[in-house]
């Protein structure tokens, strides 16, 4: 039977770690176009959360599937 606790922590962990590499595909980018851009602290900052997002999830995954053993 699946288990809709790790289905559901899997969707997030993807979606976290999507929404980061895009950021930093921006990020990777705008410095290769030499661009420089207000509010690219800002585009940094996103990216660490986003990453900090993904490894707090990949934790309870791990903790999860631990627990559970599924």
């Amino acid at each position: 039977m699946p288990c809709e606790e790790q289905d559901r922590l899997l969707r997030e962990l993807k979606s976290a770690v999507d929404e980061h590499a895009q950021l930093v595909e921006e990020i990777v980018m705008l410095i290769r176009s030499g661009q420089t851009r207000e509010g690219f602290q800002g585009l940094v900052r996103r990216a660490a959360e986003a990453k900090g997002k993904w490894e707090i999830t990949r934790n309870q995954l791990k903790l999860h599937r631990e627990e559970h053993g599924c």
